[in-house]
């Protein structure tokens, strides 16, 4: 296996913190084939997608500096993990999901050859925790833990719930592409790392699943950010570039939004979109391809695709029923 395979990736050893930018590691040689694909959402959530099939057991041993939680789980096969420090061991594997409290610590990996392997795995810094925990002896007790040098605590390891299940996979295998596919990934991260932080909740007597609160002022700002996505539909900002015109961060932006308006940015985005899309099917004298582009799609393919996927019904065949059909 290349030996820059892990270096590629800043989150899994201790010579430098996390990536910058969005990285993407491919690659198929003798050794077989990997992708490893890293987003980096603001410097507090990491998260990484790994798509693995080698010819060759591997094993090996790096220092992971997380200073915050992990979160795993497996779409797919088996790897293996050891804290060498504390001598404990769990599995990534199909379906079971794994929280990690963890400041930094040494870790054993091992992996059987000729397996496939698929699993996403998230981490939330220590600036993101102290940020959205509510105020408790809980909150108290891991930022104590993190200002450690060395910790690792197994949090929580239980078979994955099947709303995490289905948000996993509609990140591994997202239908979209470009800047849609950016956007819809970011979102689909955010409302994972919401059900991450509520399962860390669950372990803390003190703290209910609701405690995440919501002021006025933060309720204004997601009225905001509704209107800002319904008059830029043709050329959306991001969860961070939208968190940071209404002055409100990504997570309470994205969690925020779910609970006010009873669904995500994403998708009430899209909903918009083919909203008005169908409108000037109806009503206007554009070409379908006019219309995509008006409503954000830069390729007529997807839009097409996107339309009927929402409406069952392909555009053009909308646009016949106007009055006047050219």
């Amino acid at each position: 296996m290349d030996k820059e395979f892990f270096k590629s990736f800043s989150g899994f050893i201790n010579k430098r913190e996390f990536s910058d930018k969005r990285t993407v590691v491919k690659s198929s040689n003798l050794n077989g084939k990997y992708n490893l694909v890293e987003k980096n959402i603001n410097n507090n959530i990491f998260f990484y997608k790994s798509d693995y099939c080698l010819n060759k057991s591997v094993e090996y041993k790096q220092t992971h500096k997380i200073d915050g939680i992990a979160y795993s789980t497996g779409i797919e096969g088996n790897l293996s993990y050891k804290s060498m420090i504390h001598n404990e061991g769990y599995n990534c594997e199909e379906s079971i999901s794994n929280i990690h409290l963890i400041s930094k610590d040494e870790v054993y990996h091992s992996m059987e050859k000729n397996v496939k392997y698929k699993a996403i795995y998230l981490i939330l810094k220590r600036d993101f925790l102290e940020k959205t925990l509510p105020n408790s002896s809980y909150k108290d007790e891991i930022l104590k833990n993190l200002d450690n040098e060395f910790f690792y605590k197994n949090i929580h390891t239980m078979k994955i719930s099947i709303e995490m299940k289905y948000i996993s996979n509609q990140i591994f295998y997202s239908p979209y592409e470009n800047e849609l596919n950016e956007l819809f990934i970011e979102s689909k991260i955010l409302e994972l790392s919401y059900h991450v932080l509520n399962l860390l909740l669950e372990k803390s007597k003190n703290i209910g699943e609701k405690g995440i609160k919501f002021s006025q002022y933060d309720i204004d700002a997601l009225y905001k950010a509704k209107t800002i996505l319904v008059e830029n539909m043709k050329s959306p900002p991001s969860i961070i570039e939208l968190s940071k015109i209404v002055k409100l961060n990504d997570f309470k932006l994205k969690i925020g939004f779910k609970k006010l308006f009873n669904i995500t940015p994403f998708a009430f985005l899209f909903e918009e979109r083919m909203l008005k899309a169908k409108y000037l099917l109806q009503s206007s004298e554009l070409s379908v391809g006019e219309i995509s582009k008006e409503v954000g799609y830069t390729q007529q393919q997807n839009f097409r695709k996107a339309f009927f996927n929402r409406f069952n019904i392909l555009p053009k065949d909308i646009m016949k029923r106007r009055k006047y059909y050219y």
